[in-house]
């Protein structure tokens, strides 16, 4: 059995809390059209109330985000870089951002995240290490989310109190902000904004290259509210919907040749330390191992199977194409 190492990951002490921004948080939004532009704007109030309070980029040009800006006195960079399909590139939002930013830690999140009061003290605490590392943590879905006063420390203490009890923590694989340095994913494959994978293959990046990866999940209560997707053209072939509305399709399969493979993603269990209330503890990822071993041993094996069994029954299994109604025999996998 593989021997535990020191549960304890050092990591200098929180700093003071009256001094300059200590990061920068970039996002893109969505046009602050009906209810997701409420949403996005208690995203930026909560953001704004994080003490020390950080510097805040908004990238893209889409409606009403040079207004949020005008209004709340943050930085715009309405030049970003998107795909044939009209969908911001990440690596480009992440330079712009970047470009604009006076610190050199950033936070990258969806515009769409509200955050607790814990947020700053964590990517304080983090943010003093010399040691390369990308911190991330899973969201919890709320249905609804009332307006409050972010800068009052008892109500946000409440709301994330209420959002812990009641709220839906999602699946490891829901990722929706990342802490790192200026310049680490430079060299980013031009995946997309809000598409499957685009997260997964920065976690595997980051482990990739030996960076730590943090799980800010128990430490940080990351708030997202449900909202519609009227920014998608349900029926474009390139967006689709699956499981419980995540946007798949053409741009998530471009994603995952993008990344290199199911073998260049991972998620939030393949993290190397974990932040909880009592510090910084090292975990031991076996996730990522398995799934390999999954994939060569086990997938294989039921996959050898299953080609036996349909080359036995071939002749009863047939395919129609749709736009033809042609018969088409099914002999190979």
């Amino acid at each position: 059995m593989m021997e535990r190492p020191d549960s304890r990951a050092h990591f200098p002490p929180t700093a003071r809390e009256d001094r300059e921004p200590a990061f920068t948080i970039v996002a893109v939004p969505k046009a602050f059209n009906e209810h997701v532009g409420v949403v996005q704007k208690h995203a930026v109030r909560s953001w704004l109330a994080q003490r020390p309070a950080p510097e805040i980029v908004l990238c893209g040009d889409d409606p009403g985000t040079a207004e949020t800006c005008a209004e709340y006195g943050l930085k715009h960079a309405p030049h970003i870089e998107y795909n044939d399909l009209g969908t911001p590139l990440m690596r480009s939002v992440l330079a712009q951002g970047e470009e604009h930013a006076s610190t050199n830690t950033i936070l990258y999140t969806n515009a769409d995240i509200v955050f607790g009061g814990e947020l700053a003290r964590a990517v304080d605490q983090l943010s003093s290490t010399t040691r390369p590392f990308v911190a991330t943590g899973i969201r919890w879905n709320v249905p609804a989310l009332e307006d409050i006063d972010y800068t009052d420390s008892e109500a946000v203490a409440d709301l994330t109190s209420r959002v812990r009890r009641t709220g839906h923590l999602k699946r490891p694989w829901a990722t929706d902000y990342f802490l790192f340095r200026k310049g680490f994913y430079a060299g980013m494959p031009p995946l997309t904004v809000g598409r499957k994978y685009t997260d997964n293959w920065m976690i595997w990046y980051a482990l990739s290259v030996k960076a730590e990866v943090i799980d800010l999940t128990p430490r940080v209560t990351a708030i997202h509210e449900i909202h519609h997707h009227a920014h998608v053209i349900i029926g474009d072939p390139a967006i689709r919907y699956s499981g419980k509305g995540a946007p798949g399709g053409v741009e998530a399969s471009r994603n995952l040749r993008l990344a290199g493979g199911r073998n260049h993603v991972c998620n939030v269990l393949d993290a190397t330390i974990v932040l909880t209330p009592d510090g910084m503890e090292r975990r031991i990822s076996a996730s990522r191992y398995a799934r390999k071993w999954l994939y060569a041993r086990v997938l294989q094996h039921y996959r050898r199977r299953l080609v036996l069994w349909l080359s036995h029954h071939q002749d009863r299994l047939m395919i129609y194409s749709h736009s033809s109604r042609r018969k088409l025999g099914l002999y190979r996998w």
